[in-house]
């Protein structure tokens, strides 16, 4: 049992402050989230919230407001807030019913807190008969459209932030790692569902998107030579003799596999990306269709009915190799699902391979001496369901 008579922060025994250092010893986890916060006192903010300026995250409280609390419940209130900016909901209710939204967006967090220490006015699921462990949109479409929220709940018209988009995600997934780092990974509370999904996706490391991937991939590949001009005066000879001009070139050559296991969402993002390297005017891309054997080869220059054509049969890809060595290419990106690929082909320049697997592609090691594997991969939400940053 906690005295929570001998309760201090450096000295501080306001009830803020008493909050915090309770939620040291009963979940260090929110305790350090919570420390990597400011702290505004202001009685316009009437209850609690959370906002951002400059950079920084702040809970903004009135101190009138929070020292009527009982230190269990100022320590709940602490946790509400800090779920809000876990799950994504900071400056994140626009095109929604201003009301329905706020009220959901508490019932998904009070559904993981305790129910018996949330201040007075702070609703839970239970208040309406419905499930505990539900997301946001979940609750959205539940709640009646004419719902109701009490006045000394938590304030969200101030829940905003100055910054936005995948910088806030990443301070936010920053500060969540820290706390579960510190705090020895114990006490990140009782999530379930898709608020745990979203914890999760927050302690992660973070990926690279495969279209990033592919960029620096292609960076690399680049041949770079000089070419003499006269428009570039010699830095060293002056304007009497010719100047360097830098010259970036690659020949690419594309396998693109036209079974019929291949998803036409991830070709339709393949070809998106193989545009925007040809409009850089850098590269000279040769498309190879193929299913069981070669069966088309096209000079790009753009989307039109001809890449556009489909094919349907089975799958081999040493074909495509040894089509691949008449060209020569820089670079051979190797487009497919890859559930035939044995690892028995043979190319000279195995090295300058790469493949781009679909989103239902098959990862091996038979890759592993055969060039770099980069997989498509669906976008997914970091933060509560159905809300998106």
């Amino acid at each position: 049992m906690i005295d929570l008579n001998k309760l201090s922060v450096f000295g501080r025994t306001d009830n803020f402050s008493l909050a915090k250092a309770y939620l040291i010893t009963t979940n260090p986890f929110y305790a350090i989230l919570s420390q990597q916060c400011g702290e505004i006192k202001d009685e316009n903010v009437k209850t609690i919230t959370i906002k951002g300026d400059n950079g920084t995250l702040y809970i903004a409280y009135a101190p009138s407001w929070f020292n009527s609390l009982k230190i269990e419940e100022g320590a709940e209130a602490l946790k509400h807030v800090l779920s809000h900016l876990i799950l994504g909901h900071v400056d994140n209710s626009r095109f929604f019913d201003e009301v329905r939204i706020e009220v959901a967006q508490d019932l998904a967090v009070n559904s993981h807190l305790n129910k018996e220490h949330l201040p007075k006015g702070f609703l839970h699921p239970d208040d309406f008969n419905l499930p505990l462990g539900k997301s946001t949109m979940e609750y959205y479409a539940l709640l009646p459209e004419n719902v109701k929220k009490p006045e000394n709940s938590d304030n969200h018209k101030q829940m905003k932030s100055d910054t936005s988009g995948v910088k806030l995600q990443k301070q936010i997934r920053n500060m969540v790692q820290t706390a579960n780092n510190k705090s020895g990974k114990k006490g990140a509370g009782n999530f379930s569902g898709g608020a745990a999904i979203c914890l999760s996706n927050l302690l992660k490391q973070p990926e690279l998107h495969w279209t990033v991937i592919l960029k620096r991939y292609l960076a690399r590949a680049f041949n770079v030579y000089k070419k003499t001009t006269w428009k570039r005066p010699n830095k060293r000879f002056g304007e009497y003799i010719k100047g360097y001009k830098k010259i970036q070139h690659m020949d690419v050559f594309i396998g693109m596999d036209e079974s019929g296991s291949i998803d036409n969402t991830d070709w339709v993002s393949l070809m998106s990306e193989i545009e925007g390297i040809y409009k850089t005017g850098l590269s000279d891309i040769t498309l190879c269709k193929f299913t069981g054997e070669v069966e088309k080869i096209i000079k790009y220059t753009g989307i039109n009915d001809e890449v556009s054509s489909r094919f349907n049969g089975g799958t081999l890809f040493q074909p495509v190799f040894d089509e691949a060595e008449n060209y020569n290419p820089d670079l051979l990106i190797m487009f497919t699902d890859g559930f035939n690929f044995d690892g028995k082909c043979t190319y000279s320049k195995p090295q300058n391979v790469l493949w781009v697997l679909t989103s239902n592609g098959k990862l091996s090691s038979k890759f592993d001496n055969f060039g770099d594997v980069i997989k498509i991969k669906k976008q997914e939400d970091y933060f509560d369901q159905d809300l998106t940053w």
